[in-house]
């Protein structure tokens, strides 16, 4: 049912004032009412506007109307604003958890990417710090590793040095020591062993010319024994018994002998031989050094 607009005006005429009246501008309220309708009006969802035929729009409700020029239903709708700005400061307020938890979420998803970029660029950092203490210390080890060797080889290089220095002062000391030791055990052995001085004979007769007579000089200690091995001693020597005559010289001591033919006179006495092979030896250490 409809009210009239006009339901709510009275004539001046008919309306007593007292002292305490209070004055109702109804045009401020209306301003206001109306303000608030159109608030609540934006806030509908549109399949709730409905549009009127012949491009006409529908306005307010008359009764909305009149209950928005009621001095009690100020109050009301102030309170039916406040319910449905709490709604709305509710959803809002939900909105905003959400956004935020969202936000959250992805800032801790950046925080974890972020993480995982530096424990790789760790990772990287130390391995490359790795590498490089590896490869400086085996550049280190080498250069350790090759000084040493130059070391051992200049060390090995002197110490060669010192022995051969040492072994050219020592062979001659040597030669002499060993043509002592040579002498010793020769005549030694020329005093028991006869057998020495028939060696002797025979090593200078086949280097002899055999032809032509040949006179066997000998000590008197080895005569009568050379002379019983005349017969072996010139078929060792490939010689003939009657151009080999054997004599005892008196000038010749045990072991010394001579062999003289018409190509001269061979001494082939012990002695004479270890003479020889001390000048051999000392003329083949002085060679070497």
């Amino acid at each position: 049912m409809t009210r009239s607009l006009f339901s709510n005006l009275y004539k001046v005429g008919f309306v007593h004032l007292g002292e305490d009246a209070r004055v109702i501008d109804m045009n401020a309220i209306l301003e206001k009412r109306l303000k608030e309708e159109a608030e609540r009006r934006s806030r509908q969802p549109e399949h709730e506007l409905v549009a009127a035929q012949d491009g006409f729009t529908e306005g307010l409700n008359a009764e909305k109307v009149d209950v928005l020029l009621e001095p009690d239903a100020e109050a009301a709708s102030q309170q039916n604003a406040s319910i449905q700005e709490q709604e709305q400061l509710k959803q809002e307020i939900e909105e905003a958890r959400n956004e935020l938890a969202g936000l959250q979420a992805q800032i801790e998803q950046e925080k974890e990417q972020a993480q995982l970029e530096i424990d790789q660029m760790k990772a990287k950092a130390f391995e490359e710090a790795n590498e490089q203490g590896y490869q400086e210390g085996y550049r280190k080890g080498l250069d350790s590793v090759q000084e040493l060797q130059k070391q051992c080889e200049d060390e090995r290089l002197q110490q060669e040095q010192e022995y051969q220095k040492k072994l050219e002062e020592m062979e001659p000391l040597m030669v002499d020591t060993l043509c002592d030791v040579y002498s010793h055990i020769f005549k030694v052995e020329a005093k028991e062993h006869k057998e020495l001085v028939l060696k002797l004979l025979q090593d200078t007769l086949l280097k002899v010319d055999g032809t032509g007579s040949i006179i066997v000089h000998v000590a008197k200690e080895d005569y009568a024994y050379v002379q019983e091995q005349k017969g072996a001693l010139l078929e060792e020597a490939g010689m003939q018994s009657g151009s080999v005559e054997i004599v005892s010289d008196a000038a010749l001591a045990r072991a010394q002998c001579m062999i003289e033919t018409e190509g001269g006179v061979y001494d082939c006495s012990l002695d004479t031989e270890l003479a020889e092979l001390k000048r051999r030896l000392m003329l083949l250490a002085y060679q070497k050094s």
